[in-house]
């Protein structure tokens, strides 16, 4: 396994920690992907480690710093050009802003995300979407998080 395989692995490793509801473990491994992918100058992994810091961010209420992540990946994504990592870090923002009670900005973020995924046919990833902004028309009452942003324990 090459160092550039092994970088690219970092932040996946981390999501799955997540999605296991480690937080702490997910949160120690996306630092150390986001400063190696600073280090190496690798500006793939950078975006999808600060995809995923944003996404453990999320789940934490902390708001500011997911949003931050998320701003600086969106800025990446767009200079590279790289149109599925910049509707995945659409998609995790408008999660972030429907966490945050900001609904119209998330389904504004939301949307943009389904409308590249569509484009590129990323099909899975253009259902998740589409699963968020029904959960977000759903709960007009309340803010929509959806999968990777409740908050544990």
């Amino acid at each position: 396994e090459s160092g550039a395989d092994a970088s690219l692995m970092r932040a996946p490793y981390a999501w799955a920690h997540l999605e296991l509801g480690e937080v702490a473990a997910a949160q120690e491994i996306v630092g150390g992907a986001i400063a190696h992918a600073r280090a190496e100058r690798d500006r793939i992994a950078l975006v999808d480690g600060l995809r995923v810091r944003a996404m453990v961010a999320g789940r934490q209420g902390r708001w500011d710093v997911a949003v931050a992540d998320l701003e600086e990946g969106l800025a990446l994504a767009r200079g590279m050009p790289y149109p599925h990592a910049e509707a995945r870090l659409l998609h995790v923002h408008g999660g972030t802003l429907a966490g945050k009670g900001e609904p119209g900005p998330a389904r504004e973020r939301l949307e943009a995300a389904l409308a590249t995924f569509r484009r590129l046919g990323a099909r899975r990833d253009a259902e998740e979407t589409e699963a968020t902004l029904a959960t977000l028309s759903t709960r007009a009452d309340a803010p929509a998080v959806p999968p990777g942003h409740e908050r544990t324990g």
